[in-house]
């Protein structure tokens, strides 16, 4: 299902997608969007307490090269859980985190616990499935928002309606 998912957001982007099921195959698929200047790659989802999957998707990103990694963390996940959920990904060595769901709580302990566990910056919030409406970039106003009233960001539809 996920593959599927992927292909409905590919399309609404209007992007291309590939498809590998093997890190023997990254390189390839890789190598025919050579000529992009941004390639977006969705790693498989793993539990965080298997080291061997952590330890395979940790192979898939290494045969990439020099890229930016983003950890998705649910703001609906318990603080104690997305402490141990970091501290298993470090291994990865994430570049950013994008806090996913903020539109299914009202209640952000998340981002104390992402904050004084990690030492990569919140980069992105994500509040619904609109793609790619429902994506917007994280500000430490917003978060501060969030953190004092529980109140989430507009998605990028209503702030656009707004200004007009």
């Amino acid at each position: 299902a996920a593959v599927e998912q992927t292909r409905e957001y590919a399309s609404l982007l209007g992007l291309e997608l590939k498809v590998v099921f093997s890190a023997g195959e990254v390189r390839r698929a890789l190598d025919s969007f050579s000529g992009m200047d941004v390639v977006l790659v969705d790693t498989p989802g793993r539990n965080h307490f298997d080291p061997t999957a952590l330890n395979g998707v940790g192979s898939l990103i290494n045969r990439m090269g020099d890229v930016t990694t983003f950890l998705v963390v649910p703001a609906t996940m318990n603080p104690l859980d997305v402490g141990e959920l970091i501290q298993a990904f470090k291994r990865l060595d994430p570049d950013y985190v994008i806090i996913s769901k903020i539109d299914e709580t009202r209640r952000f302990p998340v981002f104390s616990t992402v904050m004084s566990e990690c030492e990569c910056p919140v980069a992105y919030l994500t509040n619904g499935q609109r793609v790619p409406y429902d994506i917007v970039p994280a500000d430490a106003g917003q978060i501060a928002g969030m953190l004092l009233g529980g109140q989430a960001p507009a998605a990028k539809a209503e702030l656009m309606s707004e200004a007009a």
